[in-house]
């Protein structure tokens, strides 16, 4: 599609009064500075896009449509026209927009009060709504993609990360899917396929694993520390005495209780023997319940302990980060203070102001008309009174500014003593945690369990009972007896606790175990992090080289590569120059003109459409390159008027 200007009638818009502007294949326009040769341009895109050849929109102090007086302020009752009359596709194309001024007389006023603009649009001299008329614009392209392919340096003016969006949309390449189709980048497709993601989430699932398992690995030799020393301190050598000690005890005692039996007594010695065998046993089951329960309560006590101490962590980096914001909002507020200050020193200056222009004129000495004086003093108060205004107006938004501040200021105290309070509760449950684990008993509290001193005092009774046989043999008899229980349930005690030994020494085992296990996962992930640095450096070449194939000389650098060797994404337009490629932003005048140019021709190829291209302050270029459409050059020379220079065909040709 083919856009050719034919001619621009522009009428009150901005410094142009009326005018008419006839156009050819290339066409120079020239003039001194400030005799509108950029609101020409500025007439074209506003009719187009609403914006000026800048991209600002009207109304603002960057971009004012309506013709302005001597005073900076916009003239009243001026219809704003422009009309452009183009050949689309060999096809007549009139576009036409009108902005009126909107005065509406409210009741009870004798005079009507401006209430804005509004704008008629016509399309081959047909009037349309808004929206049919922009829509029409839209079906030739949208208001970004004119200005794109019209004004030199726009696509640069872009943000980068919008650069490279449309640089890579038109590369028509999909490099990702023809990389991952190599064999050297296959664990990255299939962990792709797997997760169902891109190559640049996947780096940051990647990332993220690493760093978890990280932390995980930093926090294993802690439990393994932890559960090593609740481990029971019992040796190979300590077991192995423990099992012969009641080995041969327990043969000793069958020897006594054997002898026991013959010498008889008043007692069933064999029903006595049973009931201190049973005793014996429910004494050592217990001592082993009382330890187990030892050993998770002190497990319990240590882990609160350990609670405690990250919470008020949390809780000291919490008011941290809640004071430094207290500090800002009272700065904040001191410094709205300080300006709301300014503002009624700088108000009653102004208010303070009289008139000082005298009724004689300084000088001839003859007396001024009253009409000029009045008219005087009448600018004089208007001019004060809109300062005042503007005053007011702006201490009442640092007012609000205040307002805000200390509003902001009274939440974020609030924070700070919720935050305090906090932090006192955590340190509070600290000291509580140690005192907790500070004044428990450093072992086991056997001795006093009413169960152990109610089955021992039943287990005294039936030895007693035993000893009181008159026969001294019988006395001997028991007494060994004891002494070899004795000896059985120390080495029993002692076997006891190995038990206790095996479950921590799994439990350390499993933690070594999955501490190698994540190790070997954590490798395996840097391995597939390493995979895809080389894609992604692998798909910046094939990147650039797909985009750059086209544009004849222009060339974009849309990686990074930092001293770390990490690649960041960019997007730098960069120029051929003396063998060497430069930056477009510190290029030339003459070489970035050219640029833009080019620039252009491939995104009118890219898009669909060619259409004029302005070239604005064109004398600092000895030579510009032909576009693909129109080329429309605005020079400064020492004009007084504005001189049009166009080629002897004034129509369009292909």
């Amino acid at each position: 599609m083919r856009l050719f200007l034919d001619s621009l009638e522009v009428e009150n818009f901005k410094g142009i009064q009326h005018a008419t502007f006839q156009f050819g294949n290339e066409t120079s326009i020239f003039g001194a500075n400030a005799l509108g040769k950029t609101s020409i341009v500025d007439a074209y895109c506003w009719l187009l896009t609403n914006r000026d050849s800048r991209g600002n929109t009207p109304g603002s102090d960057k971009f004012r449509e309506k013709p302005l007086d001597e005073f900076g302020q916009e003239r009243h009752g001026l219809d704003t026209t422009v009309e452009a009359r183009f050949l689309l596709d060999g096809q007549p194309l009139v576009l036409k927009r009108t902005q009126r001024e909107n005065w509406v007389k409210k009741r009870g006023n004798a005079e009507a009060t401006y209430q804005g603009n509004a704008s008629t649009y016509w399309i081959n001299s047909v009037e349309t709504k808004s929206t049919d008329f922009q829509e029409r614009i839209n079906q030739i392209a949208n208001g970004d993609v004119f200005n794109l392919i019209t004004t030199l340096g726009a696509f640069n003016a872009l943000d980068w990360k919008k650069r490279r969006a449309i640089l890579i949309g038109m590369s028509g390449v999909d490099v990702d899917a023809e990389l991952l189709k190599r064999d050297e980048f296959s664990s990255i497709r299939g962990e792709l396929e797997r997760l169902n993601i891109g190559v640049d989430d996947l780096k940051k699932v990647l990332a993220d694993r690493k760093r978890d398992m990280a932390k995980e690995l930093t926090l294993i030799p802690a439990r393994i520390d932890e559960a090593r020393h609740m481990r029971p301190q019992v040796s190979e050598q300590d077991v192995r005495d423990a099992e012969y000690i009641i080995k041969d005890s327990e043969e000793d005692l069958e020897r006594v209780n054997a002898m026991i039996a013959q010498n008889g007594g008043s007692i069933d010695r064999a029903d006595a023997q049973r009931k201190i065998i049973e005793l014996e046993e429910k004494i050592v089951a217990r001592k082993r319940v009382i330890s187990d329960a030892y050993a998770s309560e002190m497990k319990k006590l240590r882990d609160t302990y350990s609670d405690a101490l990250k919470r008020l962590d949390t809780c000291k980096r919490t008011q941290s980060s809640v004071a430094m914001v207290e500090a800002r909002n009272k700065a904040a507020i001191e410094e709205a203070a300080r300006a709301l200050e300014e503002m009624r020193v700088r108000y009653k200056a102004v208010y303070s102001e009289h008139y000082k222009g005298g009724e004689t004129c300084q000088f001839c000495g003859q007396p001024i008309p009253a009409n000029m004086v009045e008219e005087a003093k009448k600018r004089f108060n208007d001019d004060k009174a809109k300062r005042l205004a503007e005053i007011n107006q702006f201490g009442k938004e640092l007012k609000e500014k205040y307002t805000r501040a200390e509003e902001a200021e009274r939440v974020s105290r609030d924070a700070l003593d919720g935050a305090d309070n906090d932090v006192e509760s955590a340190k509070n449950a600290v000291d509580e945690a140690e005192y907790a684990l500070n004044n428990r008993r450093s072992a086991p509290d056997i001795e006093s369990d009413e169960e152990i001193v109610r089955l021992e005092t039943e287990l005294g009774a039936i030895y007693r009972e035993k000893e009181e046989s008159p026969d001294e043999q019988l006395k001997n008899l028991q007494k060994r007896k004891a002494e070899l229980q004795e000896n059985i349930d120390r080495a029993k005690a002692k076997l006891a606790s190995v038990e206790s030994c095996k479950v921590f020494d799994q439990r350390i085992k499993e933690l070594e175990a999955k501490q190698t296990e994540i190790g070997q996962r954590r490798a395996d992930t840097e391995v597939m992090m390493l995979d895809i640095e080389r894609f992604i450096t692998a798909r910046c070449g094939l990147l650039e080289q797909s985009i750059n194939e086209h544009f004849p000389t222009v060339r974009w650098k849309l990686f990074d590569i930092q001293i770390n060797g990490a690649i960041v994404d960019c997007c730098e337009c960069m120029i051929p120059a003396e063998g060497a490629l430069v930056s477009y932003s510190g290029t030339n005048t003459a070489a970035g003109v050219n640029a833009d140019i080019e620039i252009i021709r491939v995104l009118s190829e890219h898009y669909g459409i060619i259409a004029p291209v302005f070239v604005d302050n064109a004398e600092r270029v000895n030579y510009i390159a032909k576009p693909a459409g129109q080329l429309i050059k605005l020079t400064v020379t020492h004009d007084k008027v504005l001189r049009i220079e166009k080629d002897a065909n004034n129509k369009e040709v292909a």
